[in-house]
């Protein structure tokens, strides 16, 4: 049973993200927004990425 909240921390994280985000619209801090933005979308696909490097150096 220790294990059962963790998955569910993924969600409250992008949901504190995202409002994080808009906040940051809000206060007219955009460049800030684009860069949390930018972060949002590239983050989740750095372990593709690294695999990919990887099946290059393997050829």
């Amino acid at each position: 049973m220790i294990g059962w909240p963790l998955p569910f921390a993924g969600y409250a994280a992008a949901i504190w993200f995202a409002a994080s985000i808009g906040m940051a619209i809000g206060y007219e801090y955009y460049f800030l927004a684009a860069v949390a933005t930018a972060f949002a979308v590239e983050v989740p696909r750095i372990p593709h990425i690294s695999k990919m490097i990887k099946k290059g150096e393997e050829e």
